[in-house]
């Protein structure tokens, strides 16, 4: 996305937290598309200013990790009433401004459901005008070399 941003002339940041481990065992596809699906959406309604993508361990137990996303921008933001629904399918806050985008309505409602395969939770705090954060937590193994016990390596792939 960051070619997107910069033609907008948008600052993308990413930080990735120094407690966040290197090496992960989950699905990477699933992860990815989440990610990008909330980061289109900031790109897309985001005028001017800033999108930053946060990831912070959340908790850790056993050989599991809990992280949390956040995506924050300084964009048009969503309405309290729209909240809840915009995980809908086909539901768009801004019907115009989708289309203008070429936005389907199905962007969030994806993410929501794969966030509910990774064993996560989606949620949105917004205020219109002033931007949006979108955050989602995933649970993921701690691949072996990073646990203290015997955790193996299962199905998973390396994320």
């Amino acid at each position: 996305m960051a070619p997107e941003a910069r033609c907008k002339d948008l600052e993308l940041s990413l930080d990735v937290e120094p407690a966040v481990p290197d090496a992960l065992l989950g699905d990477p596809v699933r992860l990815r598309q989440v990610v990008l699906n909330i980061l289109g959406n900031a790109v897309k309604f985001t005028v001017r200013g800033y999108i930053k993508v946060v990831v912070h361990v959340e908790s850790i137990g056993g050989c599991e990790v809990a992280l949390r996303c956040s995506v924050r921008d300084s964009g048009i933001g969503v309405p309290p009433a729209q909240q809840e629904l915009i995980f809908e399918p086909f539901y768009q806050v801004d019907g115009a401004a989708a289309r203008k985008h070429s936005g389907t309505g199905l962007g969030l409602a994806i993410a929501s459901r794969l966030v509910g395969d990774l064993r996560g939770r989606i949620w949105l705090e917004s205020e219109v005008g002033h931007g949006s954060a979108f955050h989602f937590t995933a649970c993921l193994g701690l691949a072996p070399s990073w646990t203290p016990g015997d955790c193996g390596a299962g199905p998973s792939n390396l994320v």
